[in-house]
């Protein structure tokens, strides 16, 4: 669990957003929600992949689409995988090899963090700053809106279990 916390909180340094505790926190409990930190592979033979559960949809546009429209995004990105995963230009530049990224962010939990975090800075809007806030956040732009699978609820009852009631989503838990 350390590990995954410390990757968030690391993720969450170094790339851009306001407000960064509010940010490692939120990828934190996507992670725990998602994979229980220990589910690398979507249950039930669906095609997410990795402890924060991309699918390969998300990732690729992540890569095509947002990261190419972002250089200097790309660049902080490119320098942070570069100790842990070997990023082509390619990967991160259009012409994205799913499958090799896809297996990276099933095995590689820097690149699986970097993605989720990457997802979330697409959003416009704000994190929230109570548990309950980041538990439809959560569910409106990573998880999807309706009824299918896990809940808000299942968010907070998640982070109950791992932190405790009393502890802040606005505190950090390094």
């Amino acid at each position: 669990m350390q590990h995954v916390i410390d990757l968030c909180y690391h993720v969450a340094k170094h790339l851009p957003g306001t407000d960064r505790v509010l940010a490692a926190n939120l990828l934190v409990g996507t992670a725990y929600i998602e994979s229980k930190f220990v589910y690398r592979r979507q249950l039930g033979g669906g095609p997410a992949k990795g402890l924060w559960q991309m699918e390969p949809n998300t990732a690729k546009w992540l890569a095509r689409e947002y990261l190419q429209s972002r250089l200097d995004l790309a660049q902080t990105v490119t320098l942070i995988l570069s100790s842990s995963f070997p990023v082509c230009r390619e990967d991160l530049f259009g012409a994205v090899n799913t499958d090799r990224l896809m297996f990276g962010i099933e095995h590689n939990d820097l690149l699986a963090c970097v993605f989720a975090r990457l997802k979330y800075l697409s959003i416009p809007d704000a994190i929230p700053d109570t548990i309950k806030g980041l538990a439809k956040y959560w569910k409106m732009y990573y998880n999807g809106a309706g009824d299918n699978g896990l809940q808000e609820e299942d968010f907070v009852e998640g982070w109950y279990e791992l932190f405790g009631h009393g502890t802040d989503v606005k505190e950090s838990l390094i």
